[in-house]
């Protein structure tokens, strides 16, 4: 820990503050995972398995991180949606 930190926290204990957890804060909540963008989230998905992830972001209006953790908290996981042959034959290379 920093001398700073420790600093801090001396005085937060010297002016009679007993709590160690964080006090409410202002600034923007987190809006991306909610219940209405996680049902649409299901209704894109289910239309086609082979949306992109810009497609889903640009339709729900929000960021590829807060996207990721959505999809994350539902329990979905990306798996490669075409698979290439690893040798390719003569038909293949046409």
């Amino acid at each position: 820990m920093s001398a700073s930190s420790v600093r801090q926290r001396v005085k937060h204990f010297k002016d009679g503050n007993t709590n160690i957890q964080d006090q409410p804060r202002s600034g923007r909540p987190r809006t991306a995972s909610t219940e209405p963008n996680k049902k649409r989230f299901d209704e894109i998905f289910n239309e086609g398995r082979r949306v992109t992830l810009d497609a889903i972001a640009t339709k729900l209006g929000i960021g590829h991180n807060a996207l990721q953790d959505m999809i994350g908290s539902l329990g979905y996981r990306k798996i490669c949606a075409l698979w290439v042959p690893r040798l390719l034959t003569e038909d293949h290379k046409v």
